[in-house]
């Protein structure tokens, strides 16, 4: 997993590329160490670009979620239409949890 990280408009914006699996937990931890530490009251996750997700990388994003709650911001996951990253969110019912925009 790649990651860039961006101020705009009120929120701090992270795009994601490529994987996110059981083997990124270090390097998304310290993303996540970031984003708490970012002072913003939104976090969107741009995972867009993402190729492909397991169900560690679900469990990732549920610490994400946690840690926003904590910080008293809010989650936006952005979200292709279609592909295995959108199918696995429909499937967990992210859609319950998170905010999901195209």
């Amino acid at each position: 997993m790649e990651y860039a990280i961006e101020a705009k408009d009120g929120a701090v914006v992270v795009v994601l590329r490529g994987r996110l699996t059981f083997a990124d937990q270090k390097v998304f931890r310290v993303l996540l160490a970031q984003l708490s530490s970012s002072g913003f009251d939104a976090w969107i996750l741009d995972m867009r670009f993402m190729e492909y997700i397991d169900s560690a990388g679900l469990g990732l994003l549920l610490l994400v979620r946690q840690a926003a709650t904590q910080e008293g911001a809010r989650t936006v996951l952005r979200v292709s239409m279609d592909g295995q990253v959108r199918n696995l969110m429909d499937v967990a019912r992210f859609s319950q949890m998170f905010t999901l925009e195209n």
